[in-house]
């Protein structure tokens, strides 16, 4: 959990140090502010639902490597750096990809292979907890691209 965390720290400020060690600019892509502001509001309304739902023990989702990888994304997003983002989806890429094998399964055929997303359909579960679940659907397309936009050495993907 903290892992995530760190880790997405860290590949951050390497990039940060590796622009000041070499002289070569970190490629960049434009910032889009509009959709950091997005997502930092999604995840205060996810933490505050849970905490309505759930008491202050809810805090503890901001931990959750989803979590972490929306606030990295909006940081990512924000100053247009697309390494940050890029690495914001592969900290969760596992966990999401099992989201829609769950979901895909379950619209089709109405079972939970892997159960990952099992929770969506027990009856406790409250429907402000499924619409604060749903970034593990829109996630990584949306950081992707991010990701893939033009950066400032006219590639795609960070190198």
């Amino acid at each position: 959990l903290y892992g995530v965390a760190i880790s997405g720290v860290m590949i951050g400020a390497a990039g940060s140090v590796a622009e000041g060690v070499s002289g070569v600019p970190e490629s960049r892509t434009t910032p889009q502010p509009r959709i950091a502001i997005g997502l930092v509001a999604y995840v205060t309304v996810l933490i505050a639902t849970r905490v309505v739902e759930r008491g202050a023990v809810a805090v503890y989702d901001v931990f959750w490597g989803c979590n972490v990888a929306l606030l990295l994304t909006a940081v990512g997003a924000a100053t247009g750096r697309p390494l940050l983002t890029a690495a914001s989806v592969i900290s969760v890429s596992i966990d999401q990809m099992m989201w829609y094998v769950d979901v895909s399964a379950f619209l089709a055929a109405g079972v939970w292979p892997i159960g990952v997303a099992k929770y969506l359909v027990w009856p406790e579960t409250t429907w402000l907890r499924r619409a604060t679940s749903l970034h593990h659907l829109w996630f990584i397309p949306l950081a992707c691209w991010l990701s893939a936009a033009p950066r400032s050495d006219g590639g795609g993907f960070p190198p």
